[in-house]
């Protein structure tokens, strides 16, 4: 409970989310008790402005870094706020995965890959020959490829930004047929 001058303890309770100090949940539930039952409450998560709310109250899809949730009960001195802060620290750098490609040597001028992540939600970024990397996503096909040496870099980006540094890669060779 939190407790602040002139406020009865009783008047308000603050439930932070059940997760530690730090974590890579980019999810987080709060619950309240206001007292006298029925009053109403504002809330301004990471400094916005107050806005109407009630509880309980999750917030979904935040960014990895320092969060704060400031909860005010209107009609009381000052409009008394409560808060709480906390954590999210990024999962660490993805690690990306080609699950399928054409064969080392092929008369194919069409490739067929498959990929995935290690983190949920990542999306992905690829580089055709050299090429620089787009957006890209799974399962691809390259089509109308010329004869000779190819390769595919495929790279994860998870949802802090952190991108992964040694890009999965595939090479194969088309020949005459």
């Amino acid at each position: 409970m939190i407790l602040v001058q002139g406020v009865p303890p009783s008047a308000f309770d603050l439930t932070p989310p059940p997760l530690p100090d730090a974590s890579s949940s980019q999810t987080a539930p709060f619950s309240w008790h206001a007292y006298p039952l029925g009053v109403k409450t504002e809330c301004s998560l990471d400094l916005a402005a107050f806005q109407p709310c009630s509880s309980p109250r999750t917030y979904h899809r935040l960014a990895a870094g320092t969060h704060s949730l400031r909860v005010r009960i209107l009609g009381t001195p000052a409009d008394t706020a409560f808060g709480v802060s906390w954590q999210i620290v990024g999962p660490g750098a993805p690690e990306t995965a080609i699950d399928s490609g054409p064969p080392a040597a092929t008369t194919s001028r069409s490739a067929p890959f498959a990929w995935h992540a290690d983190q949920p939600g990542a999306r992905f970024e690829c580089s055709l020959d050299g090429g620089a990397f787009a957006a890209c996503s799974s399962p691809r096909t390259y089509k109308g490829l010329a004869l000779g040496a190819h390769s595919l870099d495929v790279r994860a980006v998870n949802f802090a930004g952190q991108v992964d540094p040694s890009p999965a890669v595939w090479a194969w060779t088309i020949t005459a047929s």
